[in-house]
C-alpha cells in the first residue's frame, strides 16, 4: 500500500508542487523507498531548488538517487536540483 502527501510552496514568486509518495505501512527490517517530486508550476523557470527531507529516528539511510547527499550530523538527507522550466518535474 502506498500513501501520498501534496503540498503547495511558494518560494520567492515562483510556484513548486511537492508530491512524497511511499509505503503507508513499514516493516520492521525491510527497506521502504519514498519518491519527492518537485514540479514547477510557475511562469519562470527556477535556476535552483534545494530540497531537504529528515530521515525519522528509527530509521536507516540507506540510499539517496540523484546526488542525493546524507549529514549523519543533523539525519538529512539534501538534494540540489535545477535549473527546473515551467511545467517540468524531477523525482529524487
Amino acid at each position: 500500500m502506498t500513501a501520498d502527501l501534496k503540498t503547495n510552496l511558494e518560494v520567492l514568486g515562483e510556484e513548486l508542487l511537492l508530491t512524497r509518495s511511499g509505503h503507508e505501512v513499514i516493516y520492521l527490517g525491510r527497506n521502504a523507498v519514498f519518491d519527492n517530486t518537485v514540479t514547477n508550476e510557475g511562469q519562470r523557470s527556477v535556476a535552483e531548488v534545494k530540497l531537504t527531507e529528515v530521515v525519522p529516528s528509527g530509521f536507516e539511510f540507506v540510499e539517496a538517487s540523484h546526488g542525493g547527499r546524507y549529514s549523519s550530523a543533523n539525519r538529512t538527507v539534501t538534494w540540489t536540483l535545477g535549473p527546473l522550466a515551467p511545467a517540468k518535474a524531477e523525482t529524487v
